[in-house]
């Protein structure tokens, strides 16, 4: 039996995406957005907060993010929270969280030429 796990997170791209093509053929394409969150404390006091969160789409989905989005580009990213584990060079352990994204949704006005993505 799968558990439960799904993300959907809507934000800015902080860079521009990194396409790139793996071994076996695919192509994956990482970017990093920006989600801002805020509230009130008790005390009336209002509290911006910015948090950052990476993202790895693969295949078609890679190569539409890779085309059309752009560092401030705002999007929605739907998919699976993944977590690799390494060890560096002097055995340290390691590892990263990250949203690998199945669908992408573009949320900034479409490119002035005309191009729309997926």
């Amino acid at each position: 039996m799968n558990n439960f796990n799904q993300a959907v997170l809507e934000g800015f791209l902080t860079a521009d995406p990194d396409l790139k093509v793996v071994s076996g053929g695919s192509q994956v394409c990482n970017f990093t957005i920006g989600s801002n969150r805020s509230y009130t404390k008790k005390d009336g006091e209002r509290v911006e907060e910015a948090a950052f969160f990476d993202i790895t789409t693969w295949n078609a989905t890679a190569q539409a993010c890779g085309k059309f989005l752009k560092k401030g580009a705002r999007v929605l990213v739907g998919g699976n929270l993944r977590r690799d584990v390494w060890k560096t060079k002097e055995g340290q352990t390691r590892s990263k969280v990250y949203l690998e994204g199945r669908e992408v949704e573009f949320l900034s006005p479409k490119a002035a030429h005309g191009e729309r993505p997926i």
